[in-house]
């Protein structure tokens, strides 16, 4: 007579379970430098791109009201700072005074950008006159706090308020100034 013992192997060895964890770790330490940077590259653009789109929309509230609109950074949603990694307001200021007073309509406001970012622009408010034109050239230039060249983006605006992205004229794999010389975060 023969005795069959019935022996379930459930679960690993400690070898397998080693050999699994040392082939995860590899493969996270390739991928997630990677990964990391594909979400900075996407996290720089979508701020880029919501700037550049409080920009034009000022721009076209100018026109389509017939009035002089201005968009600057205002921590309190009121009156017009020179830090523009604040929130953004469109309002229109009758009196020039850089503050949206209650009789002056708040045509839009945007959220800050993102804590892991930095954005210089110019020191007084963006303001686009009743014909869509812009009383002086300016730039936002938006960095990542790492001050990693290559994820440095820019937008200007011309005196005819048409505005334009920063590009990589010389595929350098950093973005150019107007004048041609590469974006620089460590300057912000």
């Amino acid at each position: 007579m023969t005795i069959k013992k019935n022996i379930n192997k459930n679960g690993f060895t400690l070898m397998e379970l080693l050999i699994t964890l040392a082939l995860s770790a590899i493969v996270f330490g390739v991928v997630a430098p990677s990964a990391k940077r594909i979400i900075d590259k996407h996290r720089i653009s979508a701020d880029i791109n919501h700037a550049s789109a409080l920009i034009r929309f000022a721009r076209t509230m100018a026109i389509s009201q017939v009035e002089t609109v201005k968009l600057c950074p205002s921590w309190d949603y009121s009156e017009c700072g020179e830090s523009w990694d604040k929130p953004f307001i469109i309002f229109t200021d009758r009196n020039n005074n850089n503050i949206r007073d209650n009789d002056e309509e708040l045509m839009a406001s945007g959220t800050a950008i993102a804590k892991q970012h930095k954005i210089t622009g110019p020191r007084s408010p963006i303001k686009f006159y009743e014909n869509g034109t812009h009383a002086t050239p300016a730039s936002l230039t938006l960095c990542p706090k790492s001050n990693d060249n290559t994820l440095a983006r820019a937008i200007y605006i011309s005196l005819q308020g048409r505005t334009r992205l920063s590009i990589d004229h010389n595929n350098d794999g950093i973005h150019e100034r107007i004048e041609d010389t590469n974006l620089q975060c460590e300057l912000m």
